[in-house]
Order: structure tokens, then sequence, then C-alpha cells
């Protein structure tokens, strides 16, 4: 049997769908390997990987060079793009595979063959109908709506991050999934948040009560540094995601202001995360912001999981204002290490966190200050109760397990094959 697994989506950042991608395969592969069904797997990457592969070659990606079974494809096709309904069509069918796993919804839906399909989220399709945005962005939304309904009803088996994607597809797409063609199967939080040394000293009598991270002095030093380095000189909340229209970021940005205002400037906000090309409006919401010409707010890419990790341990609280996601895994990641978490009040938030967050209408940009003020009002008059709050969260988290995950799913790639 042959299988090809679809990587076009991978790049090296330590945040979205790259962080799925990696934490899964690094569990899924050793399970490829010892596979009786499977003869070959072609791993497909978008081409740009390929110089950054010679450079630096992955830790997960090392056990398939030393297994016969696997081949890297590099593939010029980018998602989004009609080569993909061209170019890349022409290369599975040279393959001549008995399965694809597609990680997301984009694929060529003249594809004749068995494949598995993955839909992370529809937010594109929901916030073309929901908010307002441009036409570019509406004639893309019902671009990825055509496609994802060509998928849904020819993929052999469905997978979904959470129940909130379910609902969606059910609401907005009018396709009705059951148990026999879909399976949610939930994230997990990579093994770095649960065992890289914890860097906060304000929370080490707190840090004491985990079962498994420990205050580090030295990765202390090492924040002392980074913070400097990053001009972050006073207590701030923090947001970490691509900058895409249904993360919300305009709102975030707008109460942060109001908050400033009445605390006489005493926090920051980190903003960390990649400029989606589609998007520049955000960007620019950001930038002519005066809080951002005050470098109240701070924007920063390309970091390590190492640094990211610092931002969550040392941060006043983790703030995500989405309209729409098919997971979380952001929010996950910081209440592993113990941030408080304000949050939308979507479906898919209140699964992960249940009631051990802060959470706010992302239409509401009242609502979102209300919760804030709501966090600081706790963490002054009632730290204990934030900080018992923190510690249910983290352990709600524990149940968030990359190994269940990839075994999940490569039980349902054996089914489909």
């Amino acid at each position: 049997m042959k299988l090809a697994i679809d990587l076009r989506f991978y790049s090296n950042t330590p945040y979205g769908l790259s962080v799925y991608i990696k934490n899964l395969l690094q569990y899924l592969i050793p399970l490829l390997i010892n596979s009786k069904q499977i003869s070959k797997i072609y791993l497909i990457f978008f081409v740009d990987l390929k110089q950054d592969f010679q450079e630096n070659f992955p830790n997960w990606l090392k056990a398939t060079s030393q297994s016969s079974k696997f081949e890297i494809i590099y593939s010029g096709s980018k998602y989004y793009s009609l080569s993909e309904q061209t170019s890349f069509l022409k290369l599975l069918n040279s393959l001549k595979l008995d399965l694809v796993y597609f990680f997301t919804f984009n694929h060529p839906v003249f594809y004749k063959k068995s494949f598995l399909y993955q839909v992370l989220d529809i937010s594109q399709i929901k916030t073309a109908t929901t908010h307002k945005v441009s036409m570019v962005y509406k004639l893309k939304a019902k671009i990825a709506e055509y496609i994802t309904k060509q998928g849904l009803k020819r993929a052999k088996k469905t997978l979904l991050l959470g129940n909130q994607t379910f609902f969606d597809i059910k609401e907005k797409l009018k396709i009705d999934l059951t148990p026999k063609n879909s399976k949610i199967i939930w994230a997990g939080v990579q093994e770095k948040y649960l065992t890289q040394g914890f860097s906060n000293y304000d929370k080490k009598e707190l840090c004491q009560q985990t079962d498994n991270i420990q205050f580090d002095e030295k990765e202390n030093l090492n924040w002392q540094y980074f913070k400097g380095l990053k001009k972050i000189h006073k207590p701030y909340f923090l947001f970490v995601s691509s900058l895409k229209k249904h993360k919300n970021l305009p709102l975030l940005i707008s109460a942060f202001e109001n908050i400033q205002l009445e605390n006489k400037e005493k926090f920051q906000l980190v903003v960390v995360g990649s400029v989606d090309f589609k998007n520049q409006a955000d960007l620019e919401t950001m930038k002519n912001s005066k809080q951002f010409q005050k470098m109240n707010i701070l924007h920063l890419q390309n970091l390590t999981d190492r640094e990211l990790i610092y931002l969550q341990d040392n941060c006043q609280a983790y703030i995500m204002p989405s309209f729409s996601e098919g997971f979380g895994l952001t929010i996950a990641e910081a209440a592993s290490r113990l941030a408080p978490v304000i949050c939308s009040d979507i479906i898919v938030f209140k699964e992960i966190l249940q009631d051990q967050a802060f959470y706010f209408d992302p239409n509401s940009r009242a609502s979102l200050i209300q919760a804030i003020k709501s966090f600081l009002k706790m963490q002054k008059t009632d730290p204990e109760k934030l900080s018992k709050q923190t510690l249910k969260a983290k352990q709600i988290i524990k149940k968030y397990d990359w190994e269940i995950v990839a075994l999940e799913i490569y039980q349902e790639i054996e089914k489909c094959l």
C-alpha cells in the first residue's frame, strides 16, 4: 500500500499549523515505520523548505532517512494556488497512491482516488459571512467553501479538531457529518511545554504545586536577557498567532488602549506572529495605534520555541479574541505554563478550558475590556483564587497528549487503507 501525506503547510514557525504537523509526525512516523500494511510513504513539502532542510534537517524527520519506506518530495504547488488544482493533481496521480492524507481543506478537487481529509476549521468561510471584509477576501472564501464541500463529500473519512468545526460545517456548509464518515481527534500540547524549566521567579511557589515543570534559575536568567533584548520593560499581556482576519486582533488593540488609559500606561501588549499576506489591514491597525508608537505594543516574529515559552511563563495573562477556531492550541499551551487565559467564549475554547478562563464576547469591545478588568481585579484582590484557577487549567490540559493523537490518526489511516 502506498500513502502520501501533504505537508505543504509546514514551515519552521513555532505556532500555527506547523506546530501541529511537527508534533503529530514526531509520534506518527514511528507508527508508520512499523506498519505492515504500508510499503511506501511520500512526504510532500513545499519546495521553499528544500534549502532549509539541507542546512538543518529537523529531528522529527530523521527517522525517515533511516527507513526505505519514506521518500521526501518537494512540490512547487503552493496551497491556495491554481497550481494546486493542476500540477499538484498531476503529481499525486503519477504516484499511483492508495491513500492521501490532506492536512487541511486544500486539495485538488479533481483527485479521484481515496483520501483522508482533515478540516481544522472553516474560519475564513465563517468570517466572510459574519464580518465586513474585502471583495477579494469574499471571493477566496467562496473558493474555499467550494473546495471544502467537495472534500467533505468525497473523502473516505474527515478528521476534525473539535465540536466547533463539526457544528460550523453543519450550520455554514449545510453538510451533516456522521460518526461513520468523520471523527473528532483533539490536538496535543508539545512536550517542551510540559518539561522546559519555568522562568518566572514570581511564580516559583505556584510552580512547586505542579507535577512536572519546576522553576529553573538558569532559565530565569535567560528570560532576563531576552526581555531586555526585546524591550519588554512592563507587565505585559500576550497574544500569539498568525495575524489572520478571524483572529480579531483589532478588537484586542482597541481594548488594550482603553485599559492603558485607565491604568496610566502601566502595561505592554506583546503580539507574536507572522503577518498573513491576505490581511495587511490588521497589521496597519496595530502600527497606527498610539500604544504601538510608544512601544507599549510590541510585534515579535521568528521566535524559537524556547523564547515563546519564556513569554508565556512571564505574561500577566494570555489573550485570544478569535471569532472562530478549530482547536485553540495556543491557549492550551499558555495554560500549561500557568498563564491565566482571557479568551472569546466560542465553543471550542470552552471545551478546552471549561470554566477556568475569563471569557468574553468576541464581537464586543466592552466585553473584552470587562474580562481584562475582571482578571486584574482578581489578581489584586484574590490572588489565591487566581492561582487555583491557573492550576486547575493546567490539570485540564494534561489530557491533550500528542502520543494519543498520533495513535488515533494512525488507526484512521489503517482503516482507510
